[in-house]
C-alpha cells in the first residue's frame, strides 16, 4: 500500500503544531536535565559534552550508572536510573514518532498515523494513532521526568 505523507500545508495538521513543539521542547528539557547531572559528575561541561554524544536510548542507563554510580549512594543511585529508564521509553516513542511516517490513515477514519519500519526484518509497523492530545500528555511526561532528573543535579551526594 501507498502510504501518502501529509503536504506540510495540509490544515489537518495544523492542531498538531503546538503540541508536537511542546513534545520537542520537553524532549530537548529533558535531554539537558542528563547532560546537567553529567555536568555535575564530570566537573566539566565541554567532558559532559563528550559523554553525552555517546548515550543513546539502549545505552541511557548503562552509560549514567556506570558515570554516576561513585558518586551517589545506591539508593539515590537507583532513584536516578529509575527515572532515566522512564526517559528512555519516552525517547524510544518520541524518536518513533519524530522519524516515522505521518499519514492520514483513510482505511480508519482518516486518524493521522505514525508508520515505522522494523529494522531486521524489513516490513512495516504501525506503533500508534496520534492525536494533538497524545503528543501534549508526551510533552508533560517529558517535563515530568526532566523536573525528577534535575534533582540529581542539584543535590549531590558527595558523601
Amino acid at each position: 500500500m501507498t502510504v501518502i505523507f501529509p503536504n506540510i500545508d495540509d490544515e489537518n495538521l495544523l492542531p498538531f503544531l503546538a503540541p508536537f513543539s511542546r513534545m520537542m521542547f520537553g524532549y530537548g528539557r529533558a535531554m539537558v536535565a542528563l547532560r546537567e547531572v553529567a555536568i555535575m559528575v564530570l566537573g566539566d561541561e565541554d567532558k559532559a559534552v563528550r559523554f553525552m554524544l555517546k548515550v543513546k536510548s539502549n545505552t541511557m542507563v548503562e552509560k549514567f550508572r556506570d558515570l554516576c554510580a561513585p558518586t551517589f549512594e545506591p539508593d539515590r543511585l537507583d532513584a536516578l536510573l529509575g527515572h532515566i529508564a522512564t526517559l528512555t521509553d519516552l525517547y524510544r516513542r518520541r524518536n518513533m514518532i519524530v522519524h516515522g511516517e505521518w499519514w492520514f490513515n483513510v482505511f480508519e477514519g482518516g486518524e493521522l498515523q505514525v508508520r515505522d519500519w522494523d529494522r531486521e526484518e524489513g516490513g512495516p509497523i504501525h506503533d500508534e494513532t496520534v492525536t494533538p492530545e497524545s503528543l501534549d500528555i508526551l510533552a508533560r511526561e517529558f517535563d515530568e521526568v526532566s523536573s525528577d532528573i534535575d534533582m540529581f543535579s542539584y543535590r549531590p551526594n558527595a558523601g
